[in-house]
């Protein structure tokens, strides 16, 4: 069973880590990925997700994957990438899987599926959501699938909104979640996102 990038919230799948970050001779952080050919820079003042931050959001993850599915995620395969938050709920996130088309079968059908268990998972531990229908939108000439979700707290008010990104790419599932508050901290992750580029 094929996971995903991140519910980043509540005892959700989120996905963060310092791995292959290298400091660039500016005030910038820049971050490369070999296995798919990707150069994003960290926006100034926001921090690399910390390891310990990792391990407990991925457990977490875990948990709520297992709940829903009634079986266990195995996270062996996946990698990350780029993470980096201003604080508690807004941060960026990435990982790579591996994904083979051959033997698991067609990947635009597995990243409907895995909106759906995002939706499920968030639902069935009580919490009202929200999602939008599935875009796509370009990076670097790159099309990438595009779809989002509202999170509400009990009172009504919107507590968490995310915007997840995937593709598949050089045989890797490759997701992007970004998740905000408000949209000063959402225009900052979504221009480094943006303007990010890739190996061609």
């Amino acid at each position: 069973m094929k996971k995903i990038i991140g519910i980043a919230f509540l005892g959700s799948l989120c996905c963060s880590c310092t791995s292959e970050v290298e400091k660039s001779t500016g005030k910038r952080t820049t971050y490369y990925s070999k296995d798919i050919g990707w150069t994003i820079k960290i926006p100034e003042g926001w921090q690399v997700t910390d390891k310990e931050m990792v391990e407990t959001l991925q457990s977490k993850g875990e948990a709520a994957l297992t709940e829903t599915l009634g079986e266990s995620v195995d996270f062996s395969a996946l990698k990350h990438l780029a993470n980096f938050q201003k604080d508690q709920f807004n941060m960026f996130q990435s990982s790579i899987e591996p994904y083979d088309t051959l033997k698991e079968g067609n990947w635009t059908e597995h990243n409907l599926f895995l909106k759906k268990l995002v939706y499920d998972t968030y639902t069935e531990k009580g919490i009202k959501v929200d999602s939008t229908a599935t875009t796509t939108m370009q990076v670097d000439g790159l099309a990438f699938e595009q779809y989002s979700f509202t999170v509400y707290a009990p009172d009504g008010k919107v507590l968490l909104r995310q915007i997840i990104y995937s593709r598949y790419i050089k045989g890797y599932d490759f997701g992007v979640n970004v998740n905000y508050t408000n949209e000063e901290d959402k225009a900052i992750m979504q221009q480094a996102w943006e303007q990010s580029t890739f190996t061609k």
